[in-house]
């Protein structure tokens, strides 16, 4: 029997700085989620959250682990609901 299973991710260990050329502010964002999504579906999924591109997105879909930065601190901790599901049998 075919469904969908709901995803989520998981933002934790966010850190705000600063370059030393320029005052904008950054954020660095760690997060968590499903193992093995396919990278550009990600960040199309994180961009539909944080209302911004995420920069240097690194991601490990074998563990669900990755991290990115955003030119903003605009990102809370918390679990939120990814854009899209998974088909499960």
């Amino acid at each position: 029997m075919k469904g969908e299973k709901a995803l989520s991710i998981h933002f934790f260990d966010l850190h705000g700085f600063m370059f030393s050329d320029d005052d904008i502010e950054h954020q660095r964002v760690c997060f968590r989620t499903h193992p093995g999504l396919h990278h550009e579906a990600l960040k199309v999924a994180i961009t539909c959250l944080t209302k911004c591109v995420p920069e240097n997105l690194t991601w490990d879909a074998s563990c669900g682990e990755g991290s990115f930065c955003l030119l903003t601190t605009s990102v809370s901790s918390g679990i939120y609901a990814l854009p899209y599901q998974e088909e499960t049998d």
